[in-house]
């Protein structure tokens, strides 16, 4: 149990009870969410330390509840990259084939892999293959294929023989212009890259490339990093393109009583996790520092399963609260990523019946007292209505051995007390307006109770 930073709540003795919920404040800060990594920084990242107690589904092998149309979006230049044996700039010599399925290039560089001067892309028939970019020099996306290339390197199967730039499988780059360029001018030779002419300079290609490759020497768990985000950044924009919206996770709901204790569980996620690790969760949006995620496992051994859970950090009063889960899964710890869809939970926290009201209560110094009012720490919501009349809490304090609640414009609270509830959820005080000493300053009315002992703490 905490030092009495309570939870400050009225419930009544009657029927209409006043619950005036005050919760401490919170110690701990919300966990950071992660950012990704600076490419140039060419090391490897760290391993994580324990996992934080603080959310994710993953997205890095296709969203469970994802049915995406694979192929249906242009993929980037970074997944090009990634899934092509080779990358050349090269300009055609010559096609062979009645449907086109031979083209002979001559090689200017290689900007991944390794190949001769002049070389064979292989292609699947397509007789209506535009030819007006044939007399310009272009970066071809390659994979291997039986001793020779083939331009058929893309993770959008469907249009695997659709590989011109006016296709969903662009990996023949023709340049943008088929001016001449000066031989110092080349870094700054644009090429195509979509149907939209959109273009990349060689210079920005070159580093692109140096960058990805760079990465994926840092070993095989770095490059397992780099293709589960090719691969999830895939998916997410396969099933926008595919159904013409931003993909938007459902929100999942929750409901749990007022005041009850830090730690309460408001979701927790079905089917066992395996791993060699445990992921990371953690919280952000509107009322993330209210909450935590949590690992729920019988012991430290993630690859025999566990779980994960949504929790309290302090008893809350009646209200709606939000906040987004996010998850990273430990395959993507070496290159820090991690998806940016977050997942919304909404929770609702429900009053006793005979509830009036309820409301933090986070005390702070208030000169020599400690409490709260509407310029030091945390009082809120302050006002409520009771018998159909409105009334507002101004100040809550401790003051030589008393206990001072300023109520302006009150409403009748005879029969009525207010409960302080620690952030164990436990009852730390209970105090009732029959016992209190009144004083009246014009609207306002402040009630004082003697107690033995300050019964709150700052901060």
């Amino acid at each position: 149990m905490h030092t009495p930073t309570p939870t400050l709540a009225l419930p009544a003795a009657l029927a209409a009870a006043l619950a005036l919920c005050l919760a401490a404040a919170c110690a701990d800060a919300p966990t950071p969410t992660p950012t990704r990594i600076p490419y140039p920084t060419l090391t490897p990242t760290p391993a994580f330390g324990p996992p934080i107690p603080t959310p994710t589904p993953h997205m890095g092998q296709i969203h469970p509840h994802w049915h995406p149309e694979a192929g249906a979006s242009i993929p980037t230049i970074e997944e090009r990259i990634f899934q092509s044996d080779a990358i050349v700039w090269a300009s055609l010599l010559w096609v062979e084939g009645f449907d086109s399925t031979r083209f002979r290039f001559r090689a200017i560089e290689y900007l991944k892999g390794a190949g001769p001067v002049e070389f064979y892309a292989h292609a699947l028939p397509n007789r209506n293959r535009n030819e007006a970019w044939d007399d310009r020099q272009a970066v071809l996306f390659l994979e291997d294929w039986d001793g020779d290339f083939a331009l058929t390197t893309s993770t959008n199967f469907q249009a695997i023989d659709m590989y011109d730039v006016d296709s969903l499988n662009p990996v023949w780059l023709p340049a943008a212009s088929d001016a001449a360029v000066d031989a110092d001018a080349t870094a700054a030779m644009e090429f195509m890259t979509g149907p939209q002419s959109e273009t990349i300079t060689l210079h920005d290609l070159r580093a692109e490339v140096a960058l990805l490759q760079a990465q994926v020497a840092l070993g095989d768990a770095y490059e397992t990093c780099v293709r589960s985000r090719v691969v999830e950044e895939e998916s997410k924009r396969d099933w926008e393109a595919y159904h013409g919206e931003p993909w938007k996770p459902a929100v999942r709901t929750s409901a749990i009583p007022s005041g009850t204790n830090a730690g309460t569980v408001i979701s927790e996620p079905g089917g066992a996790i395996y791993g060699e690790q445990y992921y990371r969760f953690w919280l952000d949006g509107q009322n993330a520092a209210l909450f935590r995620a949590g690992i729920i496992d019988d012991d430290s051994i993630p690859s025999n399963g566990y779980n994960y859970g949504y929790m309290t950090r302090r008893p809350l009063p009646k209200g709606e609260y939000s906040f987004n889960g996010n998850i990273q899964h430990y395959v993507d710890f070496p290159c820090n990523y991690h998806t940016n869809v977050k997942l919304p939970y909404s929770v609702t926290v429900a009053a006793p019946a005979d509830a009036v009201h309820e409301a933090f209560f986070d005390p702070v110094s208030i000169g020599d007292a400690v409490g709260a009012d509407d310029a030091n720490g945390v009082l809120r919501p302050a006002s409520f209505t009771l018998g159909g009349e409105s009334a507002s809490l101004a100040r809550i304090a401790w003051e030589d051995g008393r206990a001072a609640m300023e109520v302006e414009t009150p409403a009748e609270l005879a029969g009525h007390h207010a409960d302080f509830i620690a952030l164990d959820g436990d009852v730390a005080l209970r105090l009732s307006f029959d016992d209190a000493t009144v004083t009246a300053s014009g609207a306002a009315q402040t009630f004082a109770w003697g107690v033995c002992e300050q019964p709150w703490a700052a901060g």
